[in-house]
C-alpha cells in the first residue's frame, strides 16, 4: 500500500503541475498555440487507443453473457455517447441564441505576436459556448482518469504501469491546461480554470484510493467491473470523439476562417503539434 501511495502523489503532483501550469503561467503565443493543438491530438487518440480500443476488449470477455459477445457494444456506446454530446451542444446553442449569443465556427490558425492573442488567437466564439465545451471536454477526461486511477490502486501491478500513467495524466493534463488558459475568463469567474485544474488532478488520485480500498473485494476481471468499466469508457470515448473531431480538430484546423490566407509555417505547426499529441498517446497506448 505505501508504494501505491506514492504512485498517488506522483500522479497528484504531475497532473497539478501539467494543468495548472499554463493557466498560472505567462506563455507566449506560439507555445499556447502548440499546447492547444498537441492536445488536440492527445484527446483524439486518447477517446480510440485508451478509451474505445479497451472497453471493446472489456466488453467481449468471453466471461461475460453471451449477449455481450455477439454484438458490438463497445462502437454502439461510443455512438450513444458521441450523439448525447451533439444533442446537448444543440440544445445549449440554441439556449445561447435565445440569449442573443451567436455561435460562429472556425478559429485563427495564424501564430500572432503575444499583442494580439486575445483577440486573435483566442477562438471566434463566444466565452459561454467556449466554457460549455471544455466542460463537456472535461467530464469525459475525468471519467476515464477516475478508472485510470481505480486500475492502479486495484492490481497488485505496479512500476511500468504507473510510469504509463504519469506520462498520461501530464500530457492530457498540459492539453487541458492550454484549453483553460485559452478561453477569456469573465474577472468574477477567474478562480474556475484553477478549479477545474485542480479537478483535473485530484481525480486520479481519488481512483487509486478506491481501488486501494476496494483491492479485497474489486477484481477487475469479474462480469460486473468488465461490463461497467466497458460502458463507461465506450460513453466517454463518444464524447471525446465529438469534443476532439468536431470542436477541436474541425474549429481549429479544418474549419479555421483563415486557413486559406494562414502561413503555410502556422498550418504545418498546428498539424504537427496534433499528430505529436495522438503520436505520444499512441506510444503509452502500449502499457495502459
Amino acid at each position: 500500500m505505501f508504494v501505491k501511495l506514492i504512485y498517488l502523489a506522483v500522479i497528484f503532483i504531475t497532473s497539478l503541475a501539467a494543468c495548472i501550469y499554463p493557466v498560472v503561467s505567462s506563455f507566449s503565443s506560439r507555445s499556447l498555440y502548440v499546447l492547444r493543438h498537441f492536445g488536440t491530438g492527445v484527446i483524439i487518440s486518447t477517446a480510440i487507443l485508451h478509451l474505445l480500443e479497451p472497453a471493446n476488449d472489456a466488453l467481449t470477455e468471453e466471461i461475460l453473457p453471451e449477449g455481450w459477445q455477439n454484438y458490438p457494444w463497445a462502437f454502439a456506446l461510443c455512438l450513444v455517447g458521441l450523439f448525447l454530446t451533439v444533442l446537448g451542444d444543440i440544445f445549449s446553442q440554441r439556449h445561447l441564441y435565445k440569449k442573443g449569443i451567436s455561435h460562429s465556427h472556425g478559429q485563427a490558425l495564424t501564430i500572432e505576436t503575444p499583442s494580439k492573442l486575445d483577440s486573435e488567437i483566442v477562438p471566434d466564439i463566444s466565452i459561454a459556448t467556449q466554457i460549455s465545451g471544455l466542460l463537456v471536454l472535461e467530464i469525459g477526461i475525468v471519467l476515464h482518469s477516475l478508472f485510470i486511477g481505480l486500475s492502479l490502486g486495484a492490481t497488485e501491478k505496479g512500476g511500468a504501469l504507473a510510469l504509463a500513467i504519469v506520462f498520461h495524466q501530464t500530457f492530457e493534463g498540459l492539453g487541458l491546461g492550454a484549453r483553460l488558459s485559452s478561453i477569456e475568463w469573465p474577472q468574477s469567474k477567474a478562480w474556475v480554470p484553477k478549479l477545474l485544474a485542480i479537478l483535473y488532478a485530484v481525480t486520479t488520485p481519488v481512483g487509486i484510493l478506491i481501488g486501494i480500498a476496494l483491492s479485497e473485494q474489486y477484481d477487475e476481471d469479474s462480469p460486473t467491473a468488465l461490463i461497467v468499466t466497458g460502458i463507461c469508457d465506450s460513453l466517454s470515448s463518444g464524447i471525446l470523439l465529438y469534443t476532439g473531431l468536431v470542436e477541436l480538430l474541425g474549429n481549429e484546423l479544418v474549419n479555421a476562417h483563415d486557413l486559406p490566407t494562414a502561413p503555410l509555417k502556422d498550418v504545418l505547426v498546428a498539424y504537427g503539434s496534433i499528430t505529436a499529441g495522438c503520436y505520444a498517446m499512441a506510444c503509452l497506448a502500449i502499457w495502459i
